[in-house]
């Protein structure tokens, strides 16, 4: 009995601390997740964040020649740079690991809203630090959303802020900061993992919650529900708010006519991924589809991946409608918008319920922003009517599995050795009084447990034949 209990001990000890091991090999399902995560770091991850850091470079260089000669020209350059880093900044934003998180690169990058009054606050004293965490709202392409297109209502108006204006030298060095800030962040990205992260990301092959796979999957995940459905749409909407519109809570506000623009770069970005389509081609490697498809996930007799990339098309065909400005969107009609947000809120759907259930996943973050549709759905879901074989099939394991047990307590002789013939028995506190039946009880208890393991396996087979919907 002691060798028994210290063999299971063992085997169980060997169990969890093998499952706590990220650089595991194997998934448990045998799909090559070192494949996976190769194509997306080599492929798509690297590729899109050197993509951006040019584009950076560029609105560096853009911004340096605005400063030094402040004019139309150079204006409406800096403009167009700018625009390219915001959309090429839609396919890096859901890669939220390693030091990316490090530096917390989305909240320096795009918290929006952008702080008006701390920014012109910054500008006046010339005393800020863009590290601290009080700072991430006053940088960023926001701030330069506002510094090159919010300060006044023409250009001339706003070139003058750069020549004319008493903090006009301020001005200048807040928005060249800033773009230096961008790129400063982004080379500090890039390399790290043209270095040896790249390495340590591909190697964390496992199924930890720390392993790289879970972990891009949860953030992706993340990413398409609170930073492109919520962010973009849902807050604007007034999803969150019991219906009142926030038309000055949408992206590069101030520009004010590249909403729906940057929301289909960051709906392509996000459909590329789950794809595993490798940056600026139309070549698709190891993903998240081909994994569901290796599972043979399905959803209602029909293949999961076909479902999503399904659903992608509904939602960009639902966004063509839009307003480029979601600020004229929401006045002029926010049911289209709300429209929008359905549809992308399905996909949130597949994404959280079937596919990390599939790839056995877990969720690591905390779903507490009072999204009642997305509630809804998900007890639509959990309560849909499901033909009971998978619960016969238990009740008939659960019978048969009782039955085995019975009969090995007897043909060992374990009735006897164990209730019976001991001397001793050990008692819950109070209950000393209780005594172990004697040998005839024991044995009556067992043929009634016989008899009741046989109408069970009776029920089940009658569950069998009728098999009702629960």
């Amino acid at each position: 009995m002691k060798k028994l209990f210290f063999l299971i001990t063992t085997v169980i000890v060997l169990i969890s601390c093998s499952s706590d091991s990220e650089n595991s090999s194997s998934s448990g399902d045998n799909f090559n997740r070192t494949e996976m995560l190769t194509n997306w770091a080599n492929n798509i991850i690297i590729p899109r964040y050197e993509n951006y850091q040019t584009k950076v470079n560029t609105l560096k260089t853009a911004t340096t020649t605005f400063v030094t000669n402040p004019n139309e020209v150079s204006l409406i350059a800096l403009r167009t740079s700018w625009l390219e880093a915001y959309k090429a900044y839609q396919y890096v934003s859901s890669f939220n690991i390693g030091k990316a998180e490090e530096i917390n690169l989305n909240n320096i990058t795009n918290i929006y809203p952008t702080n008006i009054a701390g920014i012109e606050t910054n500008i006046a004293n010339g005393n800020y630090n863009f590290t601290l965490l009080s700072q991430y709202d006053k940088q960023g392409l926001p701030a330069i959303d506002y510094m090159i297109n919010g300060l006044a209502t023409t250009n001339a108006e706003i070139i003058n802020f750069y020549i004319t204006n008493a903090n006009a030298t301020k001005y200048k060095q807040y928005l060249t900061d800033i773009a230096n800030q961008l790129k400063v962040s982004i080379d500090s990205v890039v390399t790290d993992w043209n270095g040896s992260y790249k390495n340590t990301f591909i190697s964390s092959n496992g199924n930890s919650i720390s392993s790289s796979v879970n972990r891009m999957v949860n953030n992706f995940v993340k990413h398409f529900e609170k930073d492109i459905r919520a962010g973009k749409v849902g807050i604007p909407a007034g999803v969150f708010s019991n219906g009142t519109l926030f038309p000055e809570k949408v992206e590069a506000f101030h520009k004010n006519d590249v909403s729906k623009m940057l929301l289909n770069e960051a709906i392509k970005g996000a459909q590329d991924f789950f794809n595993g389509k490798h940056f600026n081609s139309t070549t698709e490697g190891s993903s998240l589809k081909s994994y569901l498809n290796f599972l043979g996930t399905v959803r209602n007799g029909q293949n999961l991946s076909t479902i999503i990339n399904t659903q992608f098309g509904t939602i960009n065909t639902t966004n063509a409608s839009l307003n480029d400005s979601f600020s004229v969107q929401v006045n002029a009609s926010n049911m289209a918008l709300l429209s929008s947000y359905d549809a992308m809120q399905q996909n949130v759907v597949y994404f959280k319920l079937d596919m990390m259930q599939a790839l056995n996943i877990t969720v690591d973050y905390v779903d507490a922003d009072g999204d009642i549709k997305s509630n809804k759905l998900i007890q639509k879901y959990l309560h849909k009517k499901s033909k009971s074989i998978t619960l016969a099939f238990f009740r008939l394991a659960f019978g048969l599995m009782m039955l085995f047990s019975l009969i090995r307590f007897t043909s060992f002789g374990w009735i006897d050795k164990l209730y019976i013939k001991p001397k001793f028995h050990f008692t819950y506190f109070g209950f000393d009084w209780v005594k172990p039946f004697g040998k005839l009880y024991l044995f009556s208890i067992l043929n009634l447990w016989f008899g009741c393991i046989f109408l069970l396996l009776l029920v089940i087979n009658i569950d069998l034949q009728l098999l009702p919907s629960f």
